[in-house]
């Protein structure tokens, strides 16, 4: 709703949204309110403007309503989603996890074949695994998972021509001090270094990852950091970056292929 109302964006565009009664009656749309033309479903809509879809449904169902209306039709819709709290997702699809879990199973995908992408002024983050335990991000990442992932980053990047992404691609270590040569741990000797050689990976150094984003500001070109778990990707992209990064879905099918 703030992006509408700061980029008027429905002027040129049409703009159809899920929201329910409460969430319209609310302050926040009062703007809006006199510009709406209402609509009790998705589809195509050639003229420019606003058309919320009031729903009492949970909000899970409208993100498959959303999807599945674009793959049907790929080339005059763009889906964006908002935040979903992981109690929502739980109450309503117990199997799921998040939106990248959801868009999987829409497109019929295996988890490991799309990741989290942050992308942002300053560096992109690509999050090698999602919302998973800590204890369980080594065994998630074996030798040939790691390159199906870099596999499919790289195809995906070539496929969009996404040059800021692309330039620079570094990985971080899983260890304090990157293992520091197998001192605190071997994950970087025994995997890491081994998916080094990928084309997809510009700098053949393996960065210990408490040292990684110091010198972001001198930066001439964006990197993208590969991480290895959520927070240790998240932490640093989002106390450079607030709230003004994005959040893209790597791996989806473009129109074509599905």
């Amino acid at each position: 709703v703030k992006a509408l109302a700061q980029k008027n964006i429905f002027e040129t565009h049409s703009i159809q949204f899920f929201v329910t009664t409460k969430q319209f009656e609310s302050a926040v749309f009062k703007k809006f309110r006199s510009l709406v033309k209402l609509k009790s479903d998705l589809n195509i809509q050639e003229q420019s403007g606003l058309y919320p879809i009031i729903q009492e449904s949970n909000p899970i169902e409208w993100v498959f309503q959303a999807a599945k209306f674009c793959l049907k039709w790929p080339k005059q819709a763009i889906l964006v989603t908002g935040p979903l709290d992981k109690k929502t997702i739980q109450q309503f699809a117990p199997s799921k996890i998040g939106h990248t879990e959801i868009l999987a199973e829409i497109v019929g995908l295996d988890k490991n074949d799309l990741m989290m992408l942050f992308v942002g002024q300053w560096f992109n983050v690509l999050l090698l695994t999602g919302h998973i335990p800590l204890k369980c991000v080594e065994q998630e990442l074996s030798k040939s998972i790691l390159l199906q992932k870099l596999n499919i980053f790289w195809h995906w990047t070539k496929q969009f021509n996404l040059k800021t992404i692309s330039t620079q691609i570094r990985i971080l270590g899983l260890n304090p001090h990157a293992g520091d040569g197998g001192i605190i741990g071997d994950f970087e000797q025994k995997v890491l270094q081994a998916i080094l050689a990928h084309e997809s990976i510009t700098d053949k150094h393996i960065y210990v990852p408490d040292a990684a984003f110091i010198d972001y500001q001198k930066w001439s070109t964006p990197i993208t950091w590969l991480a290895l778990y959520h927070d240790q990707g998240l932490i640093p992209f989002k106390t450079v970056h607030g709230f003004n990064g994005v959040h893209c879905t790597v791996g989806l099918p473009r129109s074509e292929e599905r």
